[in-house]
């Protein structure tokens, strides 16, 4: 305590000694002890002689020499180090059983045979349980059938000395039934000896997390689908038009495979004339100002030197951050060719029927002109006859001053009705 002999002889009390807050306590206790005989062991504070405060540990015996009073024979025992060690481990304790009680993820402490020792609010919350329930059941419980086996690997790793803590995901099963997916993280506390004592486990609800993850895997299958079976071919190129990836179609109809696409260009495969080259450049370069292009028709040369017609169209993507062009090519070779036929069809059909009506059409007008002279007679302008047979009206407009000029008349009226005396209308 800091004092010389000499001054606790001549000077001090035991009562000046103690601290303040401790000397009622210490002198009712050791009073009683002494009047009774007893023993006493006690531990209290007292003050140094520099303002210190002296844990100590009094451990004395009453010394009983018959009618003489009584005296006490004790020893001091320094023990303000321990009693520091052991407030800071209470601290310690009330810290971990506060972040343990409040904290926001569930939490658990769990025997190595899976034994619930203690669970937080959190967790009760997270499973629907009471924490009596908890408690009072085994981690297996509650865990999906199909999850049981997941972590034992690590928890034996753990047990053994192999790794110091691990980290998976599991389902539980809720209280109502439902299943609840979560991020475990487990560490183990040993004992002084190294035992084992029982494992440390956050519990992080991720439900949801896996739920968006399983409907974005769903939309990824299903979007990987309609690619795939898609009639159209679908290219998804960078903005230096190499081939990223395809679908079925793209190779089928440019006649190379899916692996021999990518990488490629369709300048490197030679799939465009150099016309057709130029012009996929001026398309590839709006593509880069973020522009959707088409439709836009190109003729394909395929791997086998044959040829397909085809209309694209270009829509601009972003994929994982990475910008591509999505191009849709479709054929339209055979609806080309039938295109082509029927106008042939149709030059035909309208020779033949220009032929017949000229022998009885003197003013030697043609197939349209007649028709436009059908709709004059009708009373309908120009803008009409021109909505009606799907021609601009200054296209109409000039069939009709050929008619006119043909027949010498001087208004529509008068050639609308010449042509119905001599029957050229019917």
């Amino acid at each position: 305590l800091g004092y010389s002999p000499e001054r606790w002889l001549a000077e001090l009390t035991w009562q000046d000694l103690i601290h303040p807050e401790d000397i009622d306590h210490v002198l009712t206790t050791c009073g009683k002890a002494i009047e009774e005989g007893r023993n006493h062991d006690l531990e209290y504070r007292m003050i140094a002689a520099d303002g210190r405060v002296v844990w100590i540990r009094d451990i004395a015996t009453v010394v009983v020499d018959g009618d003489r009073p009584r005296k006490v024979r004790g020893a001091l025992l320094d023990i303000t180090e321990r009693k520091r060690a052991e407030e800071a481990l209470r601290e310690s304790e009330e810290r971990f059983r506060s972040a343990f009680e409040h904290a926001a993820i569930g939490m658990a402490l769990v025997r190595p045979d899976g034994h619930l020792l203690r669970v937080n609010p959190s967790f009760c919350r997270l499973l629907g349980y009471s924490g009596e329930e908890l408690v009072s059941t085994t981690w297996q419980a509650i865990t999906h059938p199909d999850d049981l086996g997941i972590g034992d690997d690590h928890m034996r790793r753990m047990l053994s000395g192999e790794i110091d803590s691990c980290q998976f995901e599991k389902r539980y099963l809720h209280k109502r039934g439902h299943v609840v997916w979560a991020l475990l993280s487990f560490s183990l506390v040993r004992d002084v000896a190294e035992r084992p004592l029982h494992f440390i486990t956050q519990i992080q609800d991720i439900t949801e997390r896996r739920r968006a993850e399983e409907a974005m895997r769903d939309s990824e299958e299903r979007l990987k689908i309609l690619f795939e079976s898609a009639p159209d071919a679908y290219y998804l190129n960078d903005l230096e038009g190499r081939f990223v990836d395809g679908n079925r179609a793209a190779g089928e109809i440019s006649g190379y495979k899916r692996e021999e696409l990518i990488g490629q260009s369709f300048l490197s495969l030679k799939l465009l004339s150099p016309d057709e080259i130029s012009k996929a450049a001026v398309l590839l370069a709006r593509n880069a100002q973020g522009e959707a292009t088409g439709p836009d028709e190109f003729t394909l040369n395929r791997k086998d030197g044959s040829q397909v017609t085809v209309e694209i169209r270009t829509f601009v993507v972003r994929i994982t951050g990475e910008v591509l062009v999505l191009s849709i090519a479709r054929d339209i070779s055979e609806r080309k060719r039938m295109g082509e036929a029927l106008q042939v069809a149709r030059e035909e059909l309208e020779g033949k029927v220009e032929r017949q009506m000229l022998r009885r059409n003197p003013y030697g007008l043609t197939f349209r002109e007649l028709t436009v002279l059908h709709k004059v007679a009708a009373g309908e302008s120009d803008r009409q006859v021109g909505i009606t047979l799907g021609i601009s009206h200054l296209t109409a407009q000039k069939h009709v001053s050929n008619i006119l000029a043909k027949m010498e008349a001087a208004s529509r009226t008068e050639a609308a009705a010449r042509a119905l005396r001599e029957g050229l209308l019917d």
